[in-house]
């Protein structure tokens, strides 16, 4: 099985590929950048990480991507290229949001994910064990994210983010170091879309963008 994982929602985007090629056990190869930097360049970047492993396109047998929340450019940007193309080879496309992709970063039970939205808000998700808390998961102020953490009792649980957002948990950061240890191909919760499905695939989104606010569009 060769798969290849889209990551463009976040500030440190990445592609990754496994492949039954190697009997290594390093199966995954993995590139990751500055968004701004990598997301303009997403058909340079997959030939890249493809040239790596001496890949085309049409041997992937199952693509992967986040549909968000994130970066609104990101995520529509990445989702459009990539429906694209599993469209084109009639690859099946499974789609996880950022948190369960950033959960697994977690080894303890009691996980809280927070992701940067704007300098005063956080995508915002609490976990025991498997179990996701909330139901949506919401976008959310730091005040009242510290106010929901104490009301569910998780004052002791590790927080996952791509910022330091000074909620008195341990944090563990979103980088280079720890996308080295993700398993990316492993989500019990990716949802499987195939054929003309791909197309009806939209964002996973928490919020409206500045644009769509403007415009009065409601996304519910």
């Amino acid at each position: 099985m060769n798969q290849l994982f889209f990551e463009t929602s976040s500030k440190l985007s990445f592609i990754a590929l496994q492949s039954s090629k190697t009997l290594r056990s390093d199966k995954v190869e993995i590139i990751f950048d500055e968004a701004k930097t990598f997301n303009g360049a997403l058909i340079e970047k997959t030939e890249e990480i493809l040239k790596k492993k001496s890949f085309s396109l049409h041997e992937i047998d199952e693509f992967f991507i986040n549909r968000g929340p994130g970066s609104f450019t990101g995520v529509r940007l990445g989702l459009s290229f990539i429906k694209g193309i599993c469209y084109h080879f009639n690859k099946p496309l499974l789609t996880i949001n950022s948190f369960d992709l950033y959960r697994q970063l977690c080894p303890f039970s009691k996980c809280v994910v927070l992701l940067s939205a704007s300098s005063k808000n956080f995508y915002y998700s609490a976990f025991y064990d498997d179990l996701n808390l909330l139901n949506p998961n919401r976008l959310m102020k730091k005040e009242t994210i510290l106010m929901e953490i104490k009301k569910i009792g998780l004052e002791n649980a590790y927080c996952v983010s791509d910022v330091e957002p000074e909620i008195n948990l341990p944090l563990i950061k979103i980088d280079a170091e720890s996308l080295k240890k993700m398993e990316f191909f492993k989500h019990t919760n990716a949802i499987r879309h195939e054929g003309q499905k791909i197309f009806s695939l939209e964002p996973y989104y928490l919020r409206l963008s500045q644009a769509e606010d403007a415009l009065g569009i409601d996304l519910s």
